[in-house]
């Protein structure tokens, strides 16, 4: 599968580049002074759907210099249902590649227009501790994945 992977990839390669990310395969990192900001295509292993995870990673809670998404201390994906719920059917419909016959360029062309602004939007929003204890006050349980080691590195309690 994955037949469109690579042209999705060209698409985004660019605007990432531009904001500093470095790119290797289909995800991309950006290095800040207490965190790596990660971004990555997905392919469904059973179609030509597509999915776009972000994540933070916090250097005080690891090791790791170029970790994977999934390796993340908070993840999402683009669009999160909360912060862009008005997209999220709209990117559903242009991230599946599974009936398209014609106008690939175009969709693809469509649908990073669509992520590349609410991934920056969500990163804007995650970007340092600061922000991340912003977002995160108030909220009992978060509707993005976030570890239970990133409570304390911002001064908050684990929600019960």
């Amino acid at each position: 599968m994955a037949h469109h992977k690579k042209a999705l990839v060209d698409a985004f390669k660019p605007h990432f580049k531009e904001q500093g990310f470095t790119k290797r395969d289909a995800t991309w990192q950006l290095l800040a002074p207490d965190a790596i900001h990660i971004f990555n295509i997905q392919t469904s292993q059973w179609s030509e759907l597509y999915y776009f995870n972000a994540g933070v990673y916090f250097r005080a809670l690891g090791p790791l210099t170029t970790p994977a998404e999934y390796h993340c201390h908070i993840r999402t994906r683009i669009p999160d249902d909360r912060f862009h719920g008005k997209s999220v059917k709209l990117a559903a419909e242009l991230s599946d590649f599974e009936h398209v016959e014609f106008d690939v360029d175009k969709r693809i062309v469509e649908l990073k227009n669509l992520i590349y602004p609410l991934a920056f939007d969500w990163f804007a929003r995650f970007r340092d501790a600061a922000s991340v204890k912003r977002e995160l006050s108030g909220i009992g349980h978060p509707w993005f994945a976030v570890t239970k080691n990133v409570y304390p590195l911002i001064g908050l309690k684990l929600p019960l």
